[in-house]
């Protein structure tokens, strides 16, 4: 079983394998997407609900069986799951994507039965796969993207102390000249300048005390370039772009009330 950490949402639907609702009916996913070499399957049956109220966190694949459950998981970490990739490594979801969070029950097909624990998630995989392209039309391919790193400059940072390191941390928030907050400390100068560009920043600084910022910068500038340029000259610090393997996100839609057949 493995633990998750997410945030409630709203969205309900209850859903049941080989049920079409208002002659809705899914295109077999299984001729449209695979993970890695394997076609998309599907699961016998299947229950995709809002989350129940103060449920556990948690994802699961039945050790003999292969049937799946998750309870209080976003589409952001089935999708994770499915493509085997780390949630940070999913991008171009939308908003909800990773607020929304939902209970998912199905049974595994009877083939997988008796298959070892360590092969039997990586044939799940396929499964959730499918289960997300026929009730949230989720379409995505593999690439590379941008991931920033975030580093002291050669010279060292020119980061100011805080006097005070032990009043609780303040935030890097925008201010009539650009960006400033007492008693900042590294996540909260990382969380800032993820807003700015737009993609995730990885902490390499190594500062792990409290700072006086008071940074020059128009919050309506985006370009990661000049960011980078500034935060060098002003900070001491560099941001530089990485590129890592991603899954991209070409479709999602909130999950209404369909479902689709069962495929062979």
């Amino acid at each position: 079983m493995i633990e998750l950490s997410t945030r409630a949402g709203a969205c309900l639907v209850r859903v049941t394998a080989a049920l079409v609702i208002g002659g809705w009916l899914a295109v077999p996913a299984i001729a449209q997407r695979a993970v890695g070499d394997r076609p998309l399957r599907a699961f016998e049956s299947a229950v995709v609900e809002q989350s129940r109220p103060a449920s556990p966190r948690t994802l699961n694949v039945a050790p003999r069986t292969g049937d799946f459950t998750a309870e209080n998981v976003s589409l952001a970490e089935l999708v994770a799951f499915a493509y085997g990739v780390r949630l940070d490594q999913v991008v171009d979801l939308p908003a909800w994507a990773a607020s929304s969070t939902y209970h998912v029950q199905a049974q595994a097909p009877d083939d997988l039965e008796g298959t070892d624990v360590q092969l039997l998630v990586e044939a799940v995989r396929p499964l959730v796969a499918g289960l997300l392209f026929d009730y949230f039309a989720l379409e995505a391919h593999r690439g590379q993207s941008p991931l920033y790193v975030l580093d002291q400059a050669g010279g060292g940072s020119r980061l100011r102390e805080s006097a005070d390191q032990r009043g609780a941390p303040g935030v890097l928030a925008p201010n009539a000249s650009g960006l400033g907050g007492e008693r900042v400390r590294a996540v909260n100068i990382v969380m800032a300048l993820e807003s700015l560009i737009g993609r995730p920043v990885l902490d390499h600084t190594g500062l792990a005390k409290r700072y006086d910022v008071d940074f020059r910068w128009d919050p309506n500038e985006h370009d990661p370039q000049q960011l980078a340029a500034e935060l060098q000259r002003q900070l001491g610090l560099t941001l530089r772009a990485v590129p890592v393997d991603v899954l991209i996100v070409d479709r999602a839609t909130e999950l209404k009330a369909r479902a689709a057949p069962p495929r062979g």
